[in-house]
């Protein structure tokens, strides 16, 4: 799930970590709002839901529930904060899969009772590096989930400079 209108670095490693477990056989679908969704289609799967309400959206709950039982799904994954309550709220009323969240950025991390509550909630925290996972961790009160912190490093598929022309780049 992500709730972005603009491409970036984000975008980009949600598209290639979907399409690599594409290839691997799991089923992958892409969640988004907006003008992105052409975009992920080219890839994998991908369905409209508006995520800019946050889980006070009952629509968009409702939506992401049926989407959730209709597909079987096991694991929600999502990449940016906002969406993050509007898919806890889907998957805790669907009564099935388990959260994953992506962490881009070292920014910090809130840890009142409300967000210290949320992570309990969540399966893994897929940090992009290990100074993001660094990050994450230095809050004493965070530092109870330092289990369910991975790191899959945010890479670059270098083929796909390959395929360029020679001159189309600055060698």
């Amino acid at each position: 799930m992500l709730a972005s209108t603009n491409w970036g670095g984000r975008e980009q490693h949600a598209i290639d970590l979907a399409a690599a477990m594409k290839k691997r056989g799991y089923r992958v679908c892409i969640v988004n709002d907006g003008p992105l969704l052409s975009r992920f289609r080219e890839e994998v799967d991908a369905f409209w839901v508006p995520l800019r309400k946050g889980w006070a959206d009952l629509f968009s709950v409702w939506i992401l529930v049926k989407e959730i039982l209709r597909r079987k799904v096991d694991i929600v994954h999502i990449h940016g904060g906002r969406e993050k309550w509007l898919a806890l709220a889907a998957i805790k009323l669907a009564g099935r899969g388990r959260l994953f969240v992506s962490r881009h950025t070292v920014l910090d991390v809130k840890s009142d009772g409300l967000h210290l509550w949320f992570h309990r909630q969540v399966s893994r925290i897929v940090c992009v590096s290990q100074c993001v996972r660094d990050e994450y961790l230095k809050k004493e009160t965070i530092r109870s989930f330092t289990d369910k912190v991975i790191v899959v490093y945010n890479g670059i598929d270098i083929a796909r400079f390959y395929e360029l022309e020679p001159g189309t780049v600055n060698e």
